[in-house]
């Protein structure tokens, strides 16, 4: 597998660089909407600017320690004054942002339990989801 590596260091142009830098993650983004797409997963695409700046509750601002502190990535809402992990308070407005489509909340574990394939099965030359169907129909035949 050839691969390319592009160093944005020596180009001067500032909105050049910014353009070579985002096309990795557009990239990205259009595989993982290729291969949703491909298993019948349904996609929304929503802007993820600001999500972790603004506390889910209460709609005000989560401060963060500007000097990074001891817990850098935690921050207070202004309101409540309850501490939110930047990642959490970015999934919890991402969500609410796609409309709450989940039926299962994000402190459910069932939606996050991860498949259990057999030890040895996942050292096939199949994919993983052919693996997991034919998991699961040799539990029906039982």
């Amino acid at each position: 597998m050839n691969k390319i590596v592009v160093h944005t260091q020596g180009i001067k142009d500032k909105q050049l660089r910014l353009r070579i830098y985002r096309s990795a993650f557009s990239s990205m983004k259009n595989a993982i909407v290729e291969k949703a797409r491909e298993f019948g997963v349904p996609v929304i695409l929503v802007n993820p600017s600001y999500t972790s700046t603004v506390c889910p509750v209460h709609g005000t601002k989560i401060i963060y320690q500007p000097d990074g502190g001891s817990a850098p990535r935690v921050g207070v809402c202004e309101k409540g004054r309850e501490l939110w992990h930047r990642d959490v308070a970015a999934l919890y407005n991402l969500r609410k942002r796609a409309g709450d489509v989940s039926p299962v909340s994000l402190g459910s574990k069932e939606s996050h339990d991860p498949p259990t394939v057999k030890f040895g099965r996942w050292l096939r030359a199949k994919s993983l989801h052919s693996i997991m169907i034919e998991d699961k129909m040799s539990e029906m035949k039982v």
